[in-house]
This record gives C-alpha cells, sequence and structure tokens, in this order.
C-alpha cells in the first residue's frame, strides 16, 4: 500500500527481478483497475528502452524510475487513488503482475 497527499509524489514499486538468474526484464506494463488498456509502458524489447504514457490518464506526471524500479507519479490527483498492476515481461521467465493500492489524502 502506498500512501501520498494530494498534490504530493507517489511512488509505486515494481519487482523487476526474475526468478531466473540473467534474466532481463524486457517489458513493463502498468495497469489502473477499471482500466483496461495500459497506462503507462516501458519498453527495452528493441534497443534504447522507450516510455509511453497515457495522457487521459497521467500525461507528464508520471515516470517509470529504473533504478528504484517504480513509477513515480507528481502532482498526485485523488482520482489517481486505486489498485494498480505492474506487469513485468522477462526474455525466459513467465510474466510476473505485482499489485499496488494507492491511497490518496485530501
Amino acid at each position: 500500500m502506498v500512501w501520498a497527499a494530494v498534490g504530493g509524489k507517489a511512488d509505486l514499486p515494481c519487482n523487476l527481478t526474475s526468478p531466473i538468474r540473467d534474466d532481463p526484464a524486457l517489458l513493463v506494463l502498468w495497469y489502473k483497475q477499471g482500466v483496461h488498456k495500459p497506462i503507462y509502458s516501458y519498453d527495452m524489447r528493441n534497443g534504447p528502452a522507450t516510455h509511453w504514457k497515457s495522457p487521459l490518464h497521467l500525461g507528464t506526471r508520471a515516470d517509470f524510475i529504473v533504478t528504484s524500479a517504480s513509477l513515480t507519479i507528481r502532482r498526485v490527483h485523488a482520482n489517481d487513488e486505486g489498485i494498480y498492476r505492474c506487469r513485468v515481461d522477462f526474455r525466459t521467465n513467465p510474466t510476473l503482475t505485482f499489485t499496488t493500492n494507492l491511497t490518496v489524502i485530501d
């Protein structure tokens, strides 16, 4: 569970470590409960990593920080509250999914 104040910052964690040694994460997708398409992606499959953000949900307020393996949301809004799912695709290991509940304090 992650807590953040309206206007503050929220760091939603995601584990990028595969159970298989030397098996890198290639694609990280973030979903918000109630939204059927990803709201953020970090794609390392074809050369340099690329970021994509849903303009309807996060706009320019979010970035995936690889070193801390977290989706950072800045200027948190009350409607950011909810359950987020991080899906990680690896080269060898099957996909792993991690869930975080963001509670926003007004």
